[in-house]
């Protein structure tokens, strides 16, 4: 296999374009800091926590539904020390944060369409190679405690960015095809709805001769590309038996 080197931002290649990469911790542990400050070493070219940075002049979307305003100002504030303010300038020219101006700012599920469609034309408008979801159960789409309700997350979180902004940011969707995923239920579902690009796909899972298997309702153009989903459904239902 080849691989191009500039495609990874950390020399690591735990942080690299096309790739979704997540930052765990508990609550009030600084992990929207430490993202903030990763963005600043990937826009200026400084190494991050000991690790060479690859990239330089990374632009990014920061999407958050936690930190007020004041708390971003005196983050930032310490970062701008940090760097300088020439070297201000060139982030503050790569960095865009959603702030919480309102109430309505911090309800951001990505089950509502209009919120869908209005973080795809933020996409769409600033062009970013990076984009954040800070916290991601913010934008879930169902329970993050299953591995169902991840995918599904994931995929429309996906499906969001590529549509805004097709010139592959680091959140990226590997079949973009899928609009959407809905299962009867998070562990061996019976039932699922896919939306695909050319429409809907119902899916149904039977035991035939202790077999597990699924029929599928739909057109031919549909179907096909919700195979790659129902794999992931099935994969997913083998490695919690």
């Amino acid at each position: 296999m080849k691989f191009d080197p500039n495609d990874q931002f950390l020399d690591n290649g735990v942080f690299a374009k096309g790739q979704t990469m997540t930052v765990l911790g508990p609550g009030g542990v600084g992990k929207s800091r430490l993202v903030l400050q990763l963005a600043v070493c990937t826009i200026l070219g400084r190494d991050f926590l000991g690790m060479k940075t690859k990239a330089k002049g990374l632009k990014w979307l920061i999407i958050q539904t936690e930190n007020a305003n004041y708390r971003l100002k005196a983050d930032l504030a310490a970062l701008k020390q940090w760097v300088g303010e020439k070297n201000w300038a060139i982030v503050n020219e790569k960095l865009v944060i959603h702030t919480l101006e309102n109430q309505r700012d911090s309800f951001l599920g990505l089950k509502n369409p209009k919120v869908a469609d209005a973080i795809q034309a933020l996409v769409k408008k600033h062009k970013p190679d990076v984009v954040v979801f800070d916290p991601l159960q913010s934008f879930a789409v169902a329970s993050l405690n299953n591995d169902a309700g991840m995918i599904a997350t994931c995929s429309v979180v996906s499906e969001v960015v590529m549509k805004g902004n097709r010139r592959g940011p680091g959140v990226v969707n590997r079949n973009a095809r899928i609009r959407t995923i809905h299962l009867d239920r998070w562990e061996h579902p019976l039932r699922a709805t896919i939306w695909t690009k050319h429409g809907m796909v119902k899916v149904a899972w039977q035991d035939v001769a202790g077999d597990r298997c699924w029929f599928s309702s739909g057109t031919g153009d549909a179907k096909r590309e919700a195979v790659p989903a129902i794999e992931h459904i099935e994969a997913m239902c083998q490695s919690v038996r």
